[in-house]
């Protein structure tokens, strides 16, 4: 049996998926980011080999994305003001209040009096964070006005490119329940929110160099290659 894998570097955690001939996702991998985005792409790639009990041998093909990426995508958009991501936005949130990733959703959702959070930049934001705790601003008043901030930041985006019908909700934010419900407000629909949604760029990858490998137009090659 031959594997395929993908592995996907985010602004703050990095995914690895490995899937078989059948598409069966056999090992799967999830660490957060390091100072080197080569590094923590190869440890993904290594950590999700030991989960599926695979040599690096078996694996014939991989694709990286995210921060990692080369190629094309058919369409995208970035945020102008700034070159961090919202997981890196809210990851100086988490920093400021010395709060796990985790939580911020659940306490931003308890906000009754959301400030207004200004900067788009992640440098400054961790400043503005502080400063409106030192003014004993309740925590999930300051987190609800952060996240607001990012959800309307990430709409503008998304209508650059185009809303459609319907909207899938991907990536390591996808989880932050408080930003669900934002998005979902600010668009006027439910999001596609999958259980494992983090990991659906890490499987996209995976996917294509499944494509790559597997496809039709790779028959005819991969054929040879085994005769040899």
């Amino acid at each position: 049996m031959k594997y395929v894998a993908g592995v996907d570097v985010g602004s703050t955690q990095t995914k690895a998926i490995i899937i078989d001939e059948n598409k069966s996702i056999v090992g799967r991998a999830l660490l957060d980011m390091e100072t080197s985005m080569v590094t923590v792409a190869q440890d993904a790639f290594r950590a999700a080999l030991d989960n599926a009990g695979i040599a690096e041998g078996d694996v014939v093909w991989v694709a990286g994305t995210g921060y990692g990426r080369y190629g094309k995508v058919e369409d995208f958009t970035m945020n102008d003001k700034c070159a961090a991501g919202t997981g890196r936005f809210l990851g100086a949130a988490s920093y400021a209040l010395e709060m796990p990733l985790a939580e911020l959703g659940p306490l931003a959702m308890k906000s009754t009096n959301p400030v207004r959070i200004t900067t788009t930049c992640t440098v400054f934001a961790e400043s503005e964070i502080i400063s409106h705790l030192a003014k004993g601003i309740p925590s999930e008043d300051v987190l609800m006005g952060v996240h607001q901030a990012i959800a309307s930041r990430c709409v503008s985006l998304a209508r650059r490119v185009g809303i459609e019908s319907e909207v899938t909700f991907t990536g390591g934010v996808s989880r932050n329940v408080a930003m669900v419900k934002l998005i979902e407000e600010l668009i006027g629909m439910r999001l596609n929110v999958s259980q494992d949604a983090h990991f659906c760029g890490a499987l996209g990858a995976a996917l294509f160099s499944h494509d790559r490998m597997f496809g039709a137009a790779a028959q005819p090659a991969l054929a040879m290659a085994e005769e040899a």
